[in-house]
């Protein structure tokens, strides 16, 4: 298993190696992301939308703001 420590110096060394062929558009987003990224950007995506309509009808939002935060976390760990 892999240390974020080391997750993250693998994946900045992979994106200096990729060209602007390997990184992939979202609809609606302007900016592009590496294939790892962008799911994660996607996912954080449907995950505020299911928050919202969550709370909206009154149900129990805590186990998708978990998985927000998780998903927030790694993209936060690989921007820096």
């Amino acid at each position: 298993m892999w240390s974020e420590r080391q997750h993250r110096t693998d994946h900045s060394a992979m994106r200096r190696l990729w060209t602007q062929t390997d990184l992939c558009e979202l609809p609606g987003r302007y900016e592009k992301y590496c294939l790892e990224c962008s799911a994660d950007v996607a996912a954080s995506i449907l995950l505020t939308t299911e928050i919202d309509a969550a709370t909206l009808t009154g149900k129990e939002t805590s186990g998708l703001v978990a998985e927000f935060v998780q998903v927030s976390r790694r993209i936060l760990a690989r921007s820096q």
